[in-house]
């Protein structure tokens, strides 16, 4: 078949006809169809020559961005566009629609269309079109290719292009590169990326992804506009990642099911019991010579060729399981071998556009994951995710910053549990778990961490039963971040079911059961009973020091509570003391740097400012300052608590006016990191305010926490502790703006709830009845700031 505007050709010769047929069994590898031979014409403007089949543009094609690269490219400098990208991204299809526009505007006298799969196609194809503009002479493919190549070479003042399909190994087109001549045009697709397709006069195109709008418009239009069909539509592409063959396919399948909806394709989609291949029409459409599922088949093979042999497979199913946004290649190298070779490997998957890497961070099209997942064995697939979570766990850095790395593994942390649930659980929770919900707490996201816990102690008691100590692990956890929620109540109610089952299934002297005693004696000493708190916790050390050794790390957390307690209860000397050997030891067992020290050396400041060390605790916490700043950085709750205290002693000192103006800065930087309700936040809320009336103010600081009060009954509840202390320092001032009636009746109200959930003899309802007792003396109260300093 001729095409448009080509005369018709004379007769084939014997020799011609030997020739085409060593043409044609070179050329099956490929899908070149379309053949003319010559005998002896010469290429000429009124006869323009086309030789290969150009493919056929596929149904509702978009205009894209990189057709317009491509003629400005070609108009331009560069004689030769490579156009690289991921199989399915489009790369032929745009080729195709620029060689079509060159040829059907006249644009060319010569149009070369050749699958460039292997080297033998490629010098089949020069080799035919040496026929066609009569430099084919011999019988020789090769030599007829050499004369094709040359040709080009020449300044005939011929326009021809020269399209090489499907690249597969740049090294195929050494010495058969179409040299620049500026009657010449040549496209080149690709999936490879290797800097040996860089040369003079050749540019460089990624192609892309369809955008957002262009896959919407694709699927509109594949669809015929129909309404129903297009529901989901915009979920779907985003699902597929937007990736023309992907999005194809999917059509041609809704559209052979009768009533089906986008939608309902991506419920399909979603349903990891169903592999992708299955997912296909059934025949494909436009034209495509592989489905979705095999599109990168090739590739991962060439890639898997590399040393060590099968390795580029390994690495996959592992990435396979992650989130295909970012993966930190800190957290796959391990699974693979030491970091220079998986740097290797990385570098080849990218060369074949299976994957984007830019040296720290690793990003896979879902659906290159999805066809990966789907191939692997069930019993390969348990070891890709093992391999997975060691790999985040190792990559997982100590001590933890705020920073977009910790996200970006979390939410790695997230795909994988989406994907290997079953392995991650299998005889235990993964360490990995802890880590990522710990993280979220760590940085300010409690609420989000105390849900964690309680959905992964669900998910981990249907596995393993309630009885596994893994399980009861994930309780306590949560319960830990009940309290730092704000909850402590509800942690204490947590810990206190706990505690039996605990110790009936793991044994009294049993770590976690010896853990969870020591945050139940906090938490009682958080809600007011300060002498039982310092009781149990005596207990606690004096059984651990005997089964565990004095310096575990059990029995440095339950000395550490005695301490904090003990003074509390009124043994100031005993903390200080204890506290000083405290912080050595801890430097000692775990560096100056660890989160324990530094709250070792925070408590202790604090205390040394308690005793009447007033400089001692500001100098103590500047100096954490800078420590967690430089550790942690300058957002992490860590930091931000020593802000708090180190603005509270500034305060204290004397220097009233600076500590409202450090608060006044900080509270809006707990907020952001924390929330504005979380109880970190309402506690900078509740000291700025009392400020306030040290510095003079007492009626601002009066509304400030009147306004505070109903939010801290919302998040707190109207019976915690901070709620009642609030509600108490609002009585104190209102006292010192001169409202007695007022102040008379909010400590008579305070004190009725405070009997009613506490009893007579708790201590804060004896200095509520003395702040009363004063008002009717006309004495003044003790100042709020004082009062609100002794419950911190």
């Amino acid at each position: 078949m001729q095409p448009d505007g080509a005369r018709p050709r004379p007769a084939a010769t014997a020799f011609e006809n030997e020739f085409h047929g060593k043409v044609r069994d070179i050329v099956q590898i490929g899908h070149v169809s379309e053949f003319r031979l010559a005998s002896g014409d010469k290429c000429s403007d009124s006869a323009p020559i086309r030789v290969g089949t150009v493919p056929e543009l596929v149904a509702a094609r978009q205009h894209r961005r990189l057709d317009e690269r491509l003629s400005e490219t070609m108009g331009g400098k560069a004689n030769c566009l490579i156009l690289s990208g991921m199989g399915g991204a489009g790369k032929t299809q745009a080729a195709a629609a620029y060689a079509r526009r060159q040829w059907r505007s006249g644009a060319v006298d010569l149009l070369v269309w050749v699958n460039a799969a292997s080297r033998d196609a490629v010098i089949a194809a020069y080799a035919q079109a040496a026929a066609e503009v009569g430099e084919a002479v011999t019988d020789e493919i090769e030599a007829n290719a050499a004369k094709f190549h040359a040709w080009l070479d020449r300044p005939l003042g011929r326009r021809w292009l020269v399209v090489l399909d499907d690249l597969q190994d740049p090294v195929d087109l050494n010495g058969l590169w179409p040299p620049p001549n500026p009657d010449g045009r040549v496209v080149v697709t690709t999936r490879r990326r290797d800097a040996a397709l860089d040369g003079a006069g050749r540019d460089r195109a990624t192609a892309d992804l369809f955008t957002e709008s262009e896959s919407l418009a694709f699927l509109r239009e594949r669809l015929g506009g129909d309404a129903a069909r297009l529901v989901g539509a915009g979920d779907l592409a985003a699902d597929l990642g937007h990736l023309p063959l992907a999005l194809a396919q999917a059509a041609a399948f809704v559209l052979d099911q009768p009533g089906m909806t986008c939608g309902e394709y991506r419920g399909l989609l979603a349903d990891r019991s169903i592999a992708l291949a299955h997912l296909r029409p059934e025949s494909l459409p436009d034209g495509h010579d592989r489905a979705v599922a095999a599109a990168w088949s090739l590739s991962i093979g060439l890639a898997d060729s590399s040393r060590p042999t099968g390795s580029a497979t390994k690495l996959l199913r592992v990435l396979s399981l992650l989130d295909p946004n970012g993966i930190p290649v800190a957290a796959v190298h391990s699974s693979i071998a030491d970091l220079m070779t998986a740097r290797r490997l990385l570098g080849r998957l990218r060369q074949m556009s299976l994957i984007e890497y830019d040296g720290d961070v690793i990003r896979v099209h879902a659906l290159v994951q999805r066809a990966v997942y789907d191939e692997t064995p069930a019993s390969e697939r348990a070891e890709a995710a093992l391999a997975a979570a060691d790999g985040l766990l190792q990559a997982w850095p100590v001590p933890e910053r705020n920073s977009a790395f910790t996200a970006m593994l979390r939410s790695n942390v997230a795909y994988l549990w989406r994907s290997a649930e079953p392995e991650l659980l299998g005889d235990g929770v993964h360490e990995l778990l802890f880590r990522a919900g710990d993280s979220l707490g760590d940085h300010g996201r409690t609420e989000q961490a105390r849900a964690y816990f309680e959905w992964l102690g669900d998910a981990a008691t249907v596995v393993l039963g309630g009885a596994h100590a893994d399980v009861m692990r994930v309780r306590a956890r949560t319960a830990h971040w009940q309290k730092e929620s704000g909850d402590i109540v509800g942690a204490f109610r947590t810990l206190a079911g706990l505690l039996p089952s605990c110790s009936a299934a793991l044994g009294p002297t049993h770590p976690l059961t010896f853990e969870i005693r020591i945050s139940l004696a906090l938490r009682a000493g958080e809600s007011g009973d300060e002498h039982g708190a310092a009781r149990a916790l005596e207990a606690v050390v004096a059984e651990q020091r005997g089964l565990l050794g004095p310096d575990h790390p059990g029995t440095l957390e339950a000395r550490f509570g005695l301490a904090r307690w003990r003074g509390r209860a009124g043994d100031r000397a005993y903390v200080i003391d204890v506290l000083r050997r405290l912080e050595a030891e801890y430097r000692a067992k775990l560096g100056p740097d660890d989160p324990s020290t530094l709250a070792v050396r925070s408590s202790l400041a604090r205390w040394l400012g308690r005793t009447g060390d007033l400089a001692a605790a500001v100098n103590g916490y500047e100096h954490l300052l800078a420590d967690w700043t430089r550790v942690f950085g300058a957002r992490h709750p860590g930091t931000l608590n020593a802000r708090y205290h180190l603005a509270t002693w500034t305060g204290r000192s004397g220097r009233r006016t600076e500590a409202v103006a450090m608060l006044e800065r900080l509270v809006p930087d707990i907020a952001a990191v924390h929330g504005p309700s979380h109880a970190r936040t309402l506690r900078a809320r509740a000291s700025l305010a009392c400020w306030y009336g040290e510095c003079g103010e007492p009626r601002r600081a009066w509304t400030a926490l009147a306004g505070l009060v109903p939010v801290q009954i919302e998040v707190l509840g109207p019976e915690h502790p901070y709620t009642f202390k609030s509600r108490h320092n609002i009585g104190r001032l209102q006292k010192q703006a001169g409202d007695r009636d007022a102040a008379q009746a909010t400590l008579e109200a305070l004190i009725e709830d405070r009997r009613r959930v506490l009893g007579d003899d708790h201590p804060t309802v004896r200095s509520t009845q003395k702040d009363l007792d004063s008002l009717s003396a006309g004495e003044e109260p003790a100042a709020a700031v004082d009062a609100f300093l002794r419950d911190r």
